[in-house]
């Protein structure tokens, strides 16, 4: 069979699975180290023994529910390539909207703390974008840590690292604090799909008080890591907007404002420190 005819058919194996022929795709171009185009011009060829073998393991991986992004342990996000794996949450393209509002805001050599910073795609891309701001990403686990480090190396990136339950290992002053935290509350958490129940760690995904615990916390101990004029940044839940424009008010937050994401959701929530 020729790489088209292969694609074809394993992507007809997956059932139900909307973006089938697209992962496929991605498993091939993984085991061949090539890129779309290399893929496209190899349309015709016969793949070699050894990489089908490969790949038809990788395939029985992907149709038993395994995210693709852990199967070849890479993302795309914002330009950049992250490496992923069971202990971090995948990045998702919402996220990019939060990451371009700082970019398009702070402009100057600000410092930046990434709170609850997971694989540091938040993080590592504000640096990238703009190597003036001086950031440090936070996360409770030593594990997240770890790839947050090879990633900022990876991405040839200069950012801090330190393993801390929320602030308690903070020692210093910010100009801005961002953070994508846990934030789906267990009604919710229970009816995600399999593929992110069973792979991805609940420790990034679900929050206790109905969803809001971290925007409480970061919120009340924000005002102790940010300097005078400080902004606070986050990530929402499509339906949290107004929840979280509360708690940052009662904990003299600001001027604050609500985006949406390319699909018309609340996404983005920030404000400035009275």
């Amino acid at each position: 069979m020729t790489i088209n005819e292969i694609i074809i058919n394993l992507a007809d194996e997956l059932v139900g699975n909307e973006t089938a022929r697209l992962e496929v795709k991605m498993l091939i171009k993984h085991i061949l180290n090539i890129d779309e185009i290399n893929l496209v011009l190899k349309y015709n060829d016969k793949m070699d023994e050894e990489s089908y073998e490969k790949l038809i393991g990788l395939h029985k991986r992907l149709k038993d529910g395994e995210p693709v992004q852990y199967i070849i342990n890479k993302k795309e996000f914002m330009g950049l390539g992250f490496y992923v794996d069971e202990n971090v949450l995948i990045p998702r393209a919402d996220t990019e909207v939060l990451v371009e509002r700082i970019l398009e805001d702070e402009k100057n050599d600000n410092k930046v703390l990434d709170m609850c910073s997971g694989s540091g795609c938040v993080g590592i891309s504000l640096k990238k974008y703009n190597s003036q701001l001086e950031v440090t990403c936070a996360d409770i686990s030593d594990k997240a840590i770890k790839i947050g480090k090879s990633n900022s190396v990876s991405n040839e990136v200069d950012v801090k690292f330190i393993e801390s339950d929320l602030f308690i290992n903070i020692d210093e002053k910010f100009d801005i604090i961002v953070s994508n935290p846990p934030y789906i509350k267990y009604s919710e958490y229970i009816e995600l799909e399999n593929k992110v129940l069973d792979h991805e760690p609940k420790l990034a995904l679900y929050a206790d008080e109905n969803g809001l615990y971290f925007y409480n916390e970061i919120s009340k101990q924000a005002k102790e890591y940010l300097n005078e004029g400080g902004r606070l940044y986050f990530e929402i839940g499509y339906n949290q907007a107004e929840e979280v424009k509360n708690i940052m008010k009662k904990n003299s937050f600001y001027n604050i404002i609500v985006e949406r994401d390319l699909k018309g959701k609340d996404r983005v929530i920030y404000g400035t420190l009275k």
